[in-house]
């Protein structure tokens, strides 16, 4: 399992959300299973995630301290909630460039998959068209992974 146990609490909460929103964003088992494995296996969105569950904590400690201070609140306060905010963005970008990974790979890899007995024809034909619909829909995703490089998915799809 990856990420410190320091905040085991806010952080299994966090990667909780973000398995499930991942996850959520598809319908075929060869897509969320890679897609769930890849969340739990990703050591940059644990980092992000415990950086996360640092800075609620620290926010929760701090009114602790000072008894919900109403001066505390109003300035720091802003301001830790500001910094978690941005860290949330960043872990939805990184979410998303998994995703993306994860389509890509099943793109690339599907038909060894079939070849080698791991998975179905149909299967894997299923969750390349899935995959190819995402990558299609998130064009600002592959370009922030892949640049100029962006793969062709009409050429992933004729390799099929």
């Amino acid at each position: 399992m990856r990420g410190n146990r320091i905040h085991s609490r806010a952080s299994k909460r966090i990667r909780n959300d973000h398995r499930t929103t991942a996850t959520d964003e598809f319908e075929h088992r060869i897509l969320r299973d890679g897609v769930h494995d890849d969340i739990v296996e990703d050591g940059q969105l644990a980092q992000l995630e415990d950086a996360i569950a640092t800075l609620e904590d620290v926010r929760d400690e701090r009114r602790r301290e000072l008894g919900g201070d109403d001066e505390y609140d109003a300035s720091q306060g802003a301001e830790v909630a500001s910094s978690v905010v941005t860290l949330h963005d960043i872990v939805s970008h990184r979410v998303q460039e998994i995703c993306a990974e994860r389509c890509r790979i099943v793109l690339l890899d599907g038909d060894e998959w079939v070849e080698e007995g791991y998975e179905e024809a149909d299967a894997v034909a299923e969750a390349k068209r899935e995959a190819s619909n995402w990558l299609l829909e998130h064009p600002d995703v592959c370009e922030r992974l892949w640049g100029d490089s962006t793969p062709d998915i009409d050429a992933l799809e004729a390799d099929s």
